[in-house]
């Protein structure tokens, strides 16, 4: 069984933790935050048994596998380069650091450390997105009143909006109420 610890509780790590508990094979033994009682919510909310308001007494403590950094960008660097030091592999949200010269220094302290660094996926470039966006721009849809926006900082999650798709022949099929999950970038 693999041992992890969330680092960072804030709004995404709700997330992450309930994927985490869908797999098999893999702990969340600890969470970490430098305001407790946050730590405190999402542990009880997905049953993980230690929380911390000191990384570095966690790392100590704690047998983990894996520390899974889902905080500011800010934050990546200091972070990773204490779980390499413990030997701790390290999942690390995207952006990975505020500088090119912070992710190599991170990427070579893991690797020094002879453990694996993962940053986080942006879905926005993968290929059925980067299609949509494409037939967006392209007039492909033709976008009509927003209805409802629910945002979160700079990410959009749901845009519901009324919409026509251009069939052949000067035919349009209308879509009302059409929930896309985007972020905010990708509609510019």
């Amino acid at each position: 069984m693999l041992k992890g610890a969330i680092i960072g509780t804030g709004f995404w790590p709700h997330y992450q933790a309930a994927a985490w508990k869908e797999l098999q094979g893999v702990e969340v033994v600890a969470a970490y935050n430098r305001t407790i009682s946050k730590a405190r919510v999402l542990a009880k909310k997905f049953a993980i048994p230690a929380v911390y308001d000191d990384a570095q007494l966690m790392l100590e403590k704690e047998q983990l596998d894996f520390v899974d950094i889902i905080t500011d960008v800010a934050t990546h660097h200091p972070f990773t380069l204490m779980a390499a030091q413990k030997g701790v592999n390290v999942i690390c949200q995207k952006p990975m650091a505020p500088s090119v010269d912070l992710a190599a220094n991170m990427l070579e302290a893991c690797n020094k450390a002879g453990v694996m660094l993962f940053i986080h996926e942006n879905f926005r470039w993968q290929a059925p997105v980067r299609a949509l966006k494409k037939a967006m721009d392209s007039g492909f849809f033709k976008r009509g009143k927003t209805i409802r926006k629910v945002t979160k900082g700079n990410y959009v999650r749901e845009v519901v909006f009324n919409c026509s798709i251009k069939l052949p022949g000067d035919k349009e099929l209308s879509i009302l109420n059409a929930p896309i999950l985007v972020r905010h970038k990708l509609l510019r």
